[in-house]
């Protein structure tokens, strides 16, 4: 009788209960737990084969990647040469560990301990040819990958991060059920294409599949072509953790767009700025800044700004227009929205009657840069979740410097659309008849930091195209260290 084999007849020592202990110890031998790995060695490329286990005929591709990349990229390269759209948990495994045992690589998504993915290079995994890892997709339909290390060679600047050189068969539609549907399925289909003519239990699939599906087509060049601009976006400087989050919920599609974004705003990234661009889009800022140095600003009783200083506020800091005095906070939106600007910057504060300076604040008056990454925090910092991504599209846009869909100089008011058809596309929906044109608190946070004193007087509306807006975007998207 083998150790696992059932046991049969009358109660005995043989047949005892399990022990508390052994209940313990297969417990414990189910949890997870770190994996060593090798040192990282100098740079390579691995050919792999990864194949779809339990694909009846085999789904597979060939595919060349970077050793340098650590898993949860691998992950991200692996879905776009299967065809997954990213939108289930996944883990690899340890090595020869199986499916469903332990150890695996831990995701962010994980509770149990072990080794992040985020920390383990491909290389360190598959260290010679035949070394197999296994990547587990969606843990409803279970898709499990086999990965095969073919052969390894030295790397050069000259290749790609990754690229797919052969495969077979079409990925299957995400929540299909499992690979075993998806056999039957795809079988049924050869034998003819219209799902419609699909019988018994498989019938169900008719109106639900998507238009157009072959078992057996493999669009290499489409791959190839969104693993390029993979490649470019994984050699980005890390964004801003609300950008990084942003771009990792999309749908693949969706995810091509703000990648390209974020590729338009690097290349950017040397356009000088003069002292007169950085002086006249921080005028604002500096304004109040200087008035509450170094002994603050009055406020009345009721708290507002005291009126001679409001006044002076609204005229030295540019945004007062010709109706008017400027001299009441409450009547003067411009003037109040720049101070909560500043306190959400932690530059100000109320203390006492007066709103003074903070220790950052006493900083940034005589300290430009410092400035500078107060008010590129303080917008993606800000607010819910829904403005901060409202916020990070905006600058996206900004600092990618067109608007998307036209390859034209993005303004305010295509940029408001474009931001709105962004947020509908990540999955925000409004229930406003006007959709996102009004009420979005993270876009005029960012439209009154990037075009002060031009909103009120809906002039000026190419200021995005100038370089002190589009670099002030980027130091919000890549936050200084």
């Amino acid at each position: 009788m083998t150790r696992n084999a059932p046991r049969f007849g009358a109660p005995g020592a043989d047949n005892a209960a399990p022990t508390a202990q052994a209940i313990a110890d297969q417990l414990w031998g189910r949890r997870n737990r770190s994996i060593e790995l090798p040192p990282p060695g100098a740079p390579r490329v691995l050919t792999i084969h990864v194949a779809l286990v339990g694909s009846e005929p085999e789904i597979w591709r060939r595919v060349e990647v970077r050793d340098t990349l650590t898993l949860d990229h691998v992950h991200t390269v692996l879905q776009v040469a299967m065809g997954w759209t990213d939108s289930h948990l996944h883990h690899f495994g340890g090595p020869g560990a199986g499916p469903s045992e332990p150890p695996w690589f831990v995701t962010a998504y994980d509770e149990a301990d072990g080794t992040a993915e985020s920390s383990a290079r491909l290389g360190q995994v598959l260290c010679a040819p035949g070394d197999g890892l296994t990547y587990v997709y969606d843990f409803g339909d279970d898709w499990v990958h086999h990965l095969t290390l073919e052969s390894s060679r030295p790397a050069t600047d000259a290749v790609p991060t990754a690229r797919c050189l052969d495969g077979a068969g079409s990925c299957p539609p995400e929540d299909v059920g499992g690979i075993g549907t998806w056999n039957a399925l795809a079988a049924a289909l050869r034998a003819d294409p219209d799902p419609h003519a699909l019988i018994d239990d498989l019938s169900m699939y008719a109106g639900w599949l998507p238009e157009g599906t072959d078992p057996d087509a493999f669009p290499i060049d489409a791959v190839n072509t969104e693993l390029s601009r993979l490649g470019d976006s994984l050699r980005l400087p890390t964004p801003h953790p609300v950008v990084e989050e942003l771009v990792s919920r999309t749908t693949p599609d969706v995810r091509t767009e703000l990648l390209e974004l974020l590729l338009a705003a690097h290349r950017r990234r040397d356009v000088s700025v003069s002292d007169e661009q950085w002086v006249a889009l921080l005028r604002p800022w500096q304004t109040i800044l200087d008035l509450a140095h170094p002994d603050g600003i009055p406020l009345t009783a009721a708290g507002w700004i005291a009126p001679a200083h409001c006044e002076r506020l609204w005229h030295e800091s540019g945004l007062g227009w010709e109706f008017g005095k400027g001299n009441r906070e409450q009547n003067t939106p411009e003037v109040h929205l720049l101070r909560e600007d500043a306190a959400a910057a932690r530059l100000i504060r109320r203390y006492k009657g007066r709103l003074v300076l903070t220790p950052l604040g006493r900083k940034a008056v005589r300290n430009r840069e410092t400035l500078l990454d107060a008010i590129a925090n303080y917008l993606l910092d800000t607010g819910e979740q829904f403005d901060q991504h409202a916020a990070a599209v905006t600058l996206l846009l900004v600092a990618g410097g067109t608007s998307p869909g036209t390859g034209s100089e993005a303004g305010p008011f295509t940029i408001t659309t474009a931001v709105g058809r962004l947020l509908t596309d990540i999955g925000w929906r409004s229930g406003s008849p006007h959709g996102f044109q009004y009420g979005v608190p993270g876009l005029f946070r960012v439209q009154r930091a990037l075009l002060p004193g031009r909103i009120a007087t809906r002039a000026g509306f190419t200021a995005y195209a100038e370089p002190a807006p589009r670099a002030l975007a980027r130091r919000a998207l890549w936050p200084r260290t």
